[in-house]
């Protein structure tokens, strides 16, 4: 009789978001003896950091990125990334009241502009500190602590907040009941979803890969039903389903991250003041560029 295999299951704190889709599929990982055991957090990455601090999280590479940044500089064993599962950036859209004074993205440019995040170090937190500097507001923002994606809807509703920042297609539904009005779109400067742990895992990155090429190879003829009637992922409707799958690119090599991007990452958690510069700077004069402490062994940074 043909021996088996014994399976390791590996616990893996995730937010769900349609970008994880294949994660959740786990296709192929059966081949490298390894399963799943997704622990979905829909409140985002700092709190699957939280609630699974041991395991391995999938999710918003900028927090990630903080939390091993601040680790490091700290002397504290600490995960690292073990790859990266998307080369696109994420689409942000600026979401406001439908009967907002805002007409476009300058026109925040004022003072007292209270713009609503899920928490501080957040996607939502730095994106607006990345479209502040980018666009030359001469105003900071205000921002409002609202935890998550029904809080910053709520925010809106009631004023506590001006406008806020979320993943397009994910608001989408939210813009055709007209709930809210979409300002405008800004895209962040680095593919937005990777993977951390504290050790290297064999077989978790050739695995990943494995059920990144199943997917896309199979999207439309195996995968799109399951998208669209998944509990777990809440899709507008098929053709926005298809709009986001053609705008967005998997990676090819989950082990191959773009140093330049970590590094565009710890500038603007530096210039957001997540990052102490000082600390940062005694870190680097000691160690070298952080980027290079940022990922385990098995990575290849380009």
């Amino acid at each position: 009789m043909p021996s088996t295999i014994e399976k390791r299951l590996v616990r893996l704190g995730c937010v769900p978001e349609h970008f994880s889709t294949p994660l959740y599929l786990q296709k192929h990982m059966d081949k490298h003896a390894l399963g799943l055991d997704i622990v979905s957090v829909p409140q985002g990455t700092g709190e699957a950091i939280e609630i699974t601090p041991d395991a391995p999280i999938a999710g918003n590479r900028p927090r990630l990125v903080a939390r091993i940044c601040k680790h490091l500089i700290d002397g504290k064993e600490t995960s690292r990334l073990l790859g990266s599962y998307t080369q696109s950036p994420l689409k942000w859209s600026l979401a406001v009241k439908p009967q907002s004074r805002y007409q476009q993205i300058r026109d925040l440019d004022a003072q007292g502009t209270r713009i609503g995040i899920s928490r501080y170090g957040s996607g939502s937190h730095i994106m607006a500190i990345v479209m502040n500097t980018n666009y030359g507001f001469k105003h900071p923002f205000e921002f409002v602590v609202l935890d998550n994606f029904q809080g910053l809807r709520d925010g809106i509703e009631t004023e506590k907040c001006d406008a806020f920042m979320w993943e397009v297609v994910t608001t989408k539904p939210w813009y055709d009941n007209q709930t809210l009005r979409m300002l405008d779109i800004v895209s962040c400067p680095w593919p937005s979803f990777s993977i951390a742990s504290q050790t290297e895992i064999p077989g978790l990155q050739e695995g990943i890969d494995a059920s990144i090429q199943d997917f896309v190879k199979g999207f439309e003829t195996q995968y799109l039903d399951y998208v669209l009637q998944s509990q777990v992922f809440h899709y507008p409707n098929k053709q926005d389903v298809m709009n986001w799958f053609r705008d967005n690119k998997f990676t090819l090599n989950v082990k191959k991250i773009q140093r330049k991007d970590l590094r565009t990452i710890v500038d603007s958690l530096k210039q957001s003041g997540i990052l102490n510069q000082d600390q940062l700077k005694d870190y680097e004069l000691k160690h070298g560029p952080i980027e290079a402490h940022l990922v385990h062994p098995s990575v290849i940074l380009e």
